[in-house]
């Protein structure tokens, strides 16, 4: 079997950002079946989009999305994440297999038995050091909110709190603070009995969809398992190029 010099779970924008230059030995193992997701299926388009980064290759992506148009004055066009995170993990080379959830890392003879659950079945790889990306401890949840995507005809902007502009005329994004308790099920029907009663400064918005996750913040970013096992929480970070900045500079990794 082979041994990968680091496997990443998660492709995660951290997760990708680690990957960048780490060579053909690292493979990222993804549970979904896109890129981004801690970002795109939490409808979470991010803040302080203008903050300073560290690399330039950080730089390199958030100008990408400057270019084309998805990100304007701090704005984000959410829905432009996936197809560029999918193009530079193709472009890039980057290892990847989709539908794999990690189920275990077992210290092995020097190196970590990672086992996951696959639609073929339980598969098993080797590796030297592994990061995980995705995962999340209940306890450690800081903050979690349910988000919306909404849209509208109108260009006027609501002072309503929870509303966040889209990088476009009539998009925007509704973030609704949970309790760390509080269940997927219960969070959809919180945010149905809202809009129902929503305030008049966003009578004339409309939900086109609510999140496939919650978004969550936690305690600490990063947690180390043991020397070759390190977990960073690609969520935690401001913005998705935040999130890439830091996964390439190995920021938290020290």
């Amino acid at each position: 079997m082979k041994v990968y010099e680091k496997i990443i779970f998660g492709a995660t924008c951290y997760g990708i950002g680690a990957a960048w230059n780490a060579g053909p030995d690292t493979l990222i193992l993804e549970p979904g079946i896109h890129p981004g997701g801690e970002f795109a299926d939490a409808f979470d388009p991010g803040s302080a989009w203008n903050g300073p980064l560290q690399t330039g290759e950080a730089r390199w992506f958030r100008a990408c999305l400057e270019k084309r148009n998805a990100l304007r004055n701090g704005a984000f066009h959410l829905p432009a994440l996936i197809p560029l995170l999918s193009s530079m993990i193709l472009e890039n080379g980057i290892g990847i297999r989709l539908g794999q959830t990690v189920t275990s890392a077992i210290p092995e003879n020097g190196v970590l038995r990672i086992r996951t659950a696959a639609p073929e079945g339980e598969l098993e790889y080797l590796a030297f050091s592994y990061l995980d990306t995705l995962s999340v401890e209940h306890a450690a949840i800081r903050k979690k909110s349910f988000h919306a995507a909404i849209s509208s005809d109108t260009d006027a902007l609501p002072q309503a709190e929870g509303f966040q502009r889209g990088a476009f005329p009539g998009e925007g994004y509704f973030k609704m603070p949970l309790e760390t308790s509080c269940t997927y099920p219960d969070a959809r029907l919180r945010l149905e009995n809202f809009w129902r009663t929503r305030p008049a400064e966003l009578a004339a918005w409309t939900v086109t969809g609510s999140a496939m996750r919650f978004a969550v913040k936690l305690e600490k970013t990063a947690r180390r398992i043991a020397p070759n096992h390190l977990c960073v929480f690609s969520g935690n970070y401001e913005n998705p190029a935040a999130a890439f900045d830091a996964g390439v500079a190995g920021k938290e990794a020290s």
